[in-house]
């Protein structure tokens, strides 16, 4: 992901900020790391969007994906699908 972001963005939070970030939200909600690192790479995968803003939509959206039962990388695929409908927007990424 980090290399993701940096081709996308000319930078990146590094590796190992995304792995502190993914492990304190799968700790959160009793889930794997691996979990919510599928998420946010299906999210930036379809959406085209990395870094600080999937970032901050990760644990909204893995809060309501273990509400419901569903599987972590679909719900970030379904988010980004939502997201690209929305992106031109005002605050699409709160509407997501």
């Amino acid at each position: 992901m980090a290399q993701q972001e940096r081709i996308e963005n000319g930078s990146t939070i590094g590796t190992a900020e995304y792995r502190r970030r993914h492990a304190l939200v799968a700790s959160q909600l009793g889930i794997g790391e691996e979990d919510v690192t599928k998420l946010t790479r299906a999210f930036g995968a379809r959406a085209g969007v990395f870094g600080e803003e999937a970032e901050a939509l990760t644990p909204r959206l893995a809060r309501m994906a273990v509400a419901t039962g569903a599987d972590l990388e679909n719900m970030g695929d379904s988010a980004a699908f939502v997201y690209n409908q929305l992106k031109n927007l005002p605050n699409a990424a709160e509407r997501t």
